[in-house]
């Protein structure tokens, strides 16, 4: 379903490619890499992180509800990112 190169920072989603910016290209990158698991936002912070920014825990609330927006364009009627209250993320496939 999902394809990440992450050498080519791409993602296709039933071969179509999706238009990530490079912070939701590396959060989902981070989920893909372990799906099923629960990640905490700030856990996802740190495996997301290009710089050295200081960003909170809403800067990924943000970038996940851009990034789902963006899924659901080519994944109908899936969502694969789960919200788990008071923890964070999941990614389910």
């Amino acid at each position: 379903m999902l394809a990440v190169d992450e050498a080519a920072q791409r993602v296709l989603a039933h071969g179509r490619p999706l238009d990530l910016t490079p912070t939701e290209f590396h959060l989902l990158a981070a989920m893909v890499r372990r799906p099923g698991q629960v990640l905490a936002r700030a856990r996802l912070l740190d495996l997301a992180a290009q710089d050295n920014l200081d960003t909170g825990d809403r800067t990924v609330d943000s970038h996940v509800k851009k990034l789902r927006r963006k899924l659901a364009a080519v994944l109908p009627g899936q969502d694969i990112i789960a919200s788990v209250s008071g923890l964070g993320y999941r990614l389910d496939l």
